[in-house]
């Protein structure tokens, strides 16, 4: 019976689409861990039918290469049969369909390998183009005479191969040396959630390779498959272990499920969360290694400008720990140079994943701006090979100084404020800073405003009871002494209200000739004399319809 179902299998698959030029051997990126993908990718490739064939699920058991197992994606490649003509109604563009890719843990406590515990599941809805239409000149290709479709080589396909990817970057999946993988996906009658109507799902397969051998990592058996059919025959077994389960079937020589596992990129990063420090303040850079795989020793130097900070370095020990190590540059920071290296000793084994391993903190001396740059970077394994990594970008900073600014406000109508009013900088950088002016003189100052390298421009509001604010904006630059013109206050906003008009007339009329009143928030004694007269009349009377703020020559 497996004979006869090797020979019925590979039949079956192999009218899925006709012959094809061959490829070249495949090319994996740089960060392939499994590569079972032909490269360049041929027009078509046999392929798995879910429809057609009642599965679930398909997938292989595979072994990876390298020591980098931080998962960033998973690419599948499929073949469409499905023709837009076939779904008129749907965009030309071509239609979208949910996948699912599922990880497994391989379980040896048997005969034979079986799926264990997931370790992860991710479904995408994906993209998915039509197949070109029929040529009528094709020739049979099992479908009859002008179902295939032509291309450019002049060859007729069945099929239409694409891939698809899976991003894994967010999921955070460490992968074990082994997996078992299933790509899983629904169609009209088949699937874990069949949808009931037909669609172009049913002309989805899985392309299947037969071309080479994965290029990196190992599949483990490529006799063998991992898949769910509700069909017995479909089986090797005829169905012995079961049906409509996710299992191991054997005779599928020479056809592996097309796939390609990527890790995220090694690669050495400075980063801060304090990019704009002022003088006399303290930001610390960490300078991180991520997914790096078999780290045995390394050596870097953080360039700065000595001009505008001073610095000192540490190594920091949670991930890659130097207590016991070979250390010969001991992070001391000078000249505008911070030196790092270290080596572990035997019997200290070697490190792979992601962490800080150092951080600098940076000290304003002078403001300023600048980047703190990697240079002389050397990653090693334990047998000093260099480990490749993605080399750290310039980090930004920038080192902000102070400036002050003093001044006067009086206010229309008195010798003095009396009672002390407001002044408000504010920039959406920093600050905002808030004083008092003096309710005698009206003097105020306010130093240790923090300005950029470049200047900052300030909004400048001098506030006061019964009276219009005041505002201007002035750009402040580091070391600036900023004397502000005098200004004085339009009076008459007796209910506080930030415009002069009929209420405050009607308040103040209403109290005339008597003692101050409340009105609203406010009162009718603009001129703070104690009583509500023409002297107060005059000063809303005057300054009729204005409204806050007002001009600060």
């Amino acid at each position: 019976m497996k004979t006869i179902y090797k020979i019925f299998a590979a039949l079956m698959i192999m009218a899925l689409c006709v012959p094809f030029l061959p490829a070249s051997k495949a090319t994996a990126t740089g960060n392939a861990i499994y590569d079972s993908i032909p490269s360049p990718l041929p027009r078509n490739l046999p392929s798995q039918p879910y429809e057609a064939q009642q599965a679930a699920e398909v997938g292989d058991h595979v072994s990876f290469a390298g020591a980098n197992r931080s998962l960033s994606s998973v690419t599948v490649t499929m073949s469409t049969w499905a023709r837009h003509s076939e779904y008129p109604s749907l965009p030309d563009s071509g239609w979208t369909h949910p996948l699912t890719f599922n990880l497994y843990q391989v379980d040896k406590s048997g005969p034979a390998p079986k799926p264990g515990a997931l370790i992860a599941t991710l479904t995408q809805v994906m993209n998915m183009p039509w197949r070109p239409e029929s040529d009528p000149t094709c020739p049979n290709t099992g479908y009859g005479e002008g179902f295939g479709w032509r291309a450019s080589n002049g060859i007729c396909y069945n099929g239409f191969a694409f891939n698809v990817t899976f991003d894994f970057s967010s999921l955070n999946v460490t992968l074990p040396d082994e997996v078992i993988y299933g790509l899983a996906y629904n169609t009209q009658s088949y699937g874990y959630q069949p949808i009931g109507v037909g669609g172009p799902y049913n002309s989805l397969n899985f392309a299947l390779n037969n071309l080479s051998m994965p290029s990196v990592g190992l599949d483990v058996n490529p006799d063998d498959v991992f898949w769910n059919t509700k069909t017995a025959n479909w089986y090797s077994d005829g169905g012995a272990g079961g049906v409509g389960v996710f299992r191991r079937d054997t005779g599928w020589t020479p056809y592996i499920p097309a796939v390609r596992f990527e890790v995220a990129a090694a690669s050495l990063e400075t980063k801060t969360d304090k990019a704009l420090f002022c003088t006399g303040e303290m930001s610390t850079v960490k300078i991180d290694l991520n997914n790096i795989a078999s780290l045995y020793g390394y050596q870097f130097e953080v360039n700065y400008d000595q001009s505008l900070v001073s610095a000192s370095g540490a190594f920091v020990n949670s991930f890659f720990d130097t207590t016991g190590g070979s250390i010969p540059w001991n992070a001391a920071c000078a000249n505008g140079k911070c030196q790092f290296s270290v080596s572990r000793l035997d019997p200290q084994a070697a490190v792979s994943g992601s962490g800080t391993v150092a951080e600098i903190t940076f000290t304003g001396l002078h403001g300023g701006e600048f980047d703190v740059t990697v240079s002389n970077d050397i990653l090693s394994d334990r047998d000093a090979n260099v480990l490749g990594h993605t080399a750290a970008a310039p980090l930004h900073l920038m080192v902000c100084g102070f400036a002050s600014a003093s001044g006067v406000v009086s206010l229309q109508g008195r010798a003095t404020p009396t009672n002390a009013g407001t002044i408000t900088l504010t920039d959406g950088i920093f600050g905002p800073y808030t004083t008092n002016f003096d309710p005698a003189t009206g003097a105020w100052s306010i130093s240790n405003i923090k300005v950029l390298p470049g200047g900052t421009s300030y909004k400048f509001d001098a506030a006061h009871g019964l009276y219009l604010g005041a505002q201007l904006t002035k750009s402040l630059v580091p070391g600036d002494a900023y004397a502000a013109p005098a200004v004085k206050l339009k009076g008459g906003d007796a209910d506080n209200s930030g415009k002069i008009d009929v209420t405050d007339l009607g308040c103040i009329g209403g109290a005339f000739g008597g003692p101050a009143a409340a009105c609203g928030p406010g009162s009718t004694d603009i001129n703070a004399d104690s009583v509500t007269n023409i002297l107060d009349l005059v000063l809303a009377g005057g300054n009729y319809s204005l409204v806050a703020p007002q001009p600060w020559p």
